[in-house]
């Protein structure tokens, strides 16, 4: 805007605010999980990644720094820092026989740096492991099933492993002899059904 006073052209500037940038969202996230950010307070966004909408979500696979800057309608723009820390999933393994026989007791143990552990058998997805939160568990084992295990550690990040179990069928055991003998006479009977096959002799007195 332009003045003439006593000759002399006078200019009146007008100095726009630059605009108040703001975001929402989590920016502590697990490893593997999305970021998902949404910027406030402007017409227009420009991210750090390339980015041009209001919404960030990306996938980042370390802790980092994203960059938001947002314009007004004069064109007036200001910048924000948003620091993301990625949290890494917890590690563990799970510690089991590989194969047990119909009707044991399976002992099973997690070890590893994850706070909670939530155990399932037999089930199709990790979502069902909900029983014992225990860092060891034991069932009967009835059939060849998986062992499903759901790590969580104390930022809520979680790892999923599995472990199959092998059925080993129990032999059926039996004998051959004769079960009948004198007194004082030797009786030798000979087991069936296992591996090893030693004969058994004894005396009736």
């Amino acid at each position: 805007i332009q003045h003439t006073h006593k000759g002399c052209s006078l200019a009146t500037v007008v100095v726009q605010s630059k605009p108040i940038i703001s975001y929402q969202g989590t920016t502590s996230i697990c490893e593997g999980t999305k970021l998902d950010l949404v910027a406030y307070g402007g017409v227009s966004y420009k991210w750090s990644n390339g980015s041009s909408s209001s919404r960030l979500e990306a996938y980042p696979f370390r802790s980092t720094v994203y960059s938001l800057t947002g314009y007004d309608i004069s064109g007036c723009q200001s910048t924000v820092e948003i620091p993301i820390t990625v949290n890494q999933n917890p590690v563990f393994e799970i510690h089991a026989e590989d194969s047990i026989c119909r009707g044991f007791i399976a002992e099973m143990s997690a070890v590893g740096d994850a706070d909670n552990y939530y155990w399932g058998f037999g089930t199709s997805t990790y979502d069902d492991a909900v029983s014992a939160n225990d860092e060891s568990v034991a069932t009967e084992i009835n059939t060849t099933t998986f062992i499903f295990v759901k790590g969580v550690d104390h930022n809520g990040c979680e790892t999923n492993i599995y472990k199959p179990i092998y059925l080993k069928e129990s032999p059926s055991i039996g004998y051959t002899g004769n079960t009948q003998a004198c007194l004082g006479n030797e009786i030798t009977l000979y087991a069936q059904g296992a591996a090893a096959r030693q004969p058994l002799r004894f005396k009736e007195t």
